[in-house]
């Protein structure tokens, strides 16, 4: 799923782009906090709606057309629905879940792991002054 988020935030990107020229936001999805609202959410219509004076719903309908013929949608998502104000629900298909288990099994105990950066270490001498406070 690691690999479909990313395929789909590129497809995303490209929805805005085509739907909001020079919009300027950037693609994301959250996690919905209830699962009936499928696997993925989107709030992009929103502020793109703000941006293109017009009804959010309108522009959410406008993102899932876009969002349709985007390869990646077609390949990972069941279905998209609009919700409430303009929420973009996505519903993945089993595929994609199990692609993330596939992911997880090849990446072994090294998942997740991230390289090791150095770290940098700030270190101040504090001349105090017996008469006033520290700061």
């Amino acid at each position: 799923m690691i690999q479909a988020k990313q395929e789909l935030l590129a497809a995303l990107a490209a929805a805005i782009a085509e739907v909001a020229p020079g919009a300027g936001l950037a693609a994301a999805f959250e996690s919905p906090k209830q699962a009936a609202h499928g696997d993925l959410a989107c709030t992009a219509a929103m502020p793109l709606a703000k941006a293109l004076r017009k009804n959010p719903r309108d522009v959410a309908g406008l993102l899932r057309a876009a969002l349709n013929h985007q390869p990646a949608v077609q390949r990972w998502v069941e279905q998209i629905e609009i919700a409430g104000p303009g929420f973009i629900n996505l519903r993945l298909l089993p595929a994609a879940k199990q692609a993330l288990v596939a992911e997880v099994l090849a990446g072994g105990e090294h998942f997740g792991r991230q390289p090791a950066q150095p770290d940098k270490v700030l270190v101040e001498f504090v001349s105090a002054n017996p008469t006033g406070p520290l700061h």
